[in-house]
């Protein structure tokens, strides 16, 4: 769009140029540009130039995407020197209409779209608030999703003993007034309405009164392997190493309207009896339809995966090339000495570590069962999804008593040899950090395992299960 060809510092320049500050036109910051910082002109004046045909252009407003038809009128109006070639500031020899400025509210980029929260204090029956010291009532505010995942930060941080806080006024939750204080005061804060810590997915924290160093740092790549994101990690903004956060649209209120209070954030002082009682019986929600495929792909990154009342949780990827970890070994070997001494048999096991492409060839080998997106509620009951099996933590395996690896559990409660082998292990397993991962009538909802058995004898691998032992009702969670 060329714009006075004839003016000697425009030349022939088409387009923005580097001569005005976009910032006058209403916007939050320079558009179409990745944020450079242009030269302020201050008092300008408007010069209306013609603008030929229709332009619509995504303009983003601090990383916010807003489709406007800003440019589908005539004249357009853009502002000049405030003594330009036109004369000073207070001519207006084109007699051109003021520009005027766009709303101030707009949408935010999808996955960050979300409304925001509005404070209320919600109460999970399956969160551990006594780890949390004075962070409980911060905590509290988050959404359910978040509260898990800052549940495992302390359940680290307490076992590596440290002292983990998120006491500060904001934070966790954060209220707009909150956040445009912290940009008015110079601190690292998102601009605009995109801060997560609005949506009550993001938290600030300290450990032992610090908010940087190497504990910090060991935090963040833990919050990194559960599925957080890590402001240490940060490349577009500053790194933040206090800071973790969630996608809100991770969240199952990530596409729904949070409805905001009509009472301050501030002046509330009890709970919402409601959200307590709707965050409490929705725990756990059903894996939507629309994520089946995902699921069915191996692409799905929830921090479950539930359908028909079944429940498998999410693992990272050991990335061994086979067997148990080291220490799972070792005990599993004192273990199997041990039935060898009393019963005589040879304690083994057939698998440990799977790979993701393996335990795709475990869902996909029943041809009886078959592998499809309609029978996948059916199929997880007996064989998890990619990426929620226990085999990819180094920690799981199925055993075979006297190379009898039988994956039928009738065989496991009428044959002599194998149940007697069974009864043995649910009576002394435990002695070795060992434990039923899928029981009869198991909490999870998985078919029965007589041959599955995974290692909770140290920190690490109870920290890996604990989701699932906390849903199981275990009461030795560290």
């Amino acid at each position: 769009m060329p714009f006075l060809s004839n003016a000697g510092w425009f030349g022939n320049t088409c387009g923005v140029g580097t001569v005005w500050n976009w910032a006058n036109l209403g916007f939050n910051c320079a558009p179409l540009f990745n944020n450079q910082n242009w030269p302020t002109f201050s008092s300008c004046n408007y010069l209306s130039f013609p603008f030929a045909g229709n332009f619509k252009q995504d303009v983003f407003v601090r990383g916010a995407n807003y489709t406007s038809s800003l440019f589908n009128f005539m004249p357009m109006s853009v502002p000049f020197m405030q003594n330009g070639l036109f004369g000073n500031r207070n001519s207006n020899p084109l007699k051109m209409k003021p520009f005027k400025p766009l709303e101030t509210s707009y949408k935010v980029r999808s996955g960050e779209g979300q409304n925001v929260a509005d404070g209320t204090s919600v109460t999970l029956s399956d969160v551990n608030y006594s780890i949390m010291g004075d962070s409980v009532a911060n905590v509290k505010k988050l959404r359910p999703e978040m509260q898990r995942k800052v549940e495992k930060l302390f359940v680290y941080a307490n076992n590596k003993g440290w002292k983990l806080t998120m006491n500060g006024k904001a934070s966790c939750f954060r209220t707009q007034s909150q956040q445009n204080g912290l940009i008015a005061n110079g601190a690292p804060a998102a601009k605009g309405n995109t801060s997560r810590h609005l949506r009550g997915c993001a938290v600030d924290v300290r450990i032992d009164g610090a908010s940087r160093g190497p504990k910090l740092d060991e935090l963040g790549k833990y919050a990194t392997s559960i599925g957080m994101r890590w402001g240490g990690n940060f490349k577009n903004f500053t790194r933040e190493p206090w800071h973790f956060d969630i996608a809100p649209a991770s969240t199952e209120k990530g596409k729904e309207i949070v409805k905001t209070s009509h009472a301050p954030v501030a002046d509330r002082k009890t709970e919402d009896t409601k959200s307590k009682t709707t965050a409490t019986t929705q725990a756990y929600s059903d894996t939507p339809q629309r994520d089946y495929q995902k699921v069915f792909d191996g692409t799905y990154t929830g921090d479950y995966v539930k359908m028909n009342g079944i429940i498998h949780f999410k693992y990272a990827d050991a990335k061994l090339g086979g067997g148990l970890k080291s220490n799972a070994k070792v005990a599993f070997n004192k273990m199997a000495a041990a039935m060898k001494k009393d019963l005589g048999y040879t304690l083994s096991y057939t698998t440990a570590y799977r790979s993701r492409a393996q335990q795709l060839q475990s869902l996909k080998q029943n041809k009886s069962d078959p592998y499809t997106i309609s029978n996948l509620p059916h199929r997880i009951k007996a064989v998890a999804p990619m990426g929620y099996t226990e085999h990819h933590t180094g920690y799981a395996c199925d055993i075979t008593i006297d190379g009898n690896r039988s994956r039928n559990n009738k065989d496991w409660l009428s044959d002599k040899k194998l149940k007697r082998a069974y009864e043995w292990l649910k009576v002394h397993a435990k002695e070795y950090g060992f434990e039923q991962s899928f029981g009869k009538n198991n909490a999870q909802g998985v078919m029965e395992e007589a041959w599955h058995w995974r290692y909770v004898g140290d920190a690490d691998s109870k920290r890996t299960f604990y989701n699932a032992r906390k849903f199981a009702g275990y009461k030795d969670l560290t």
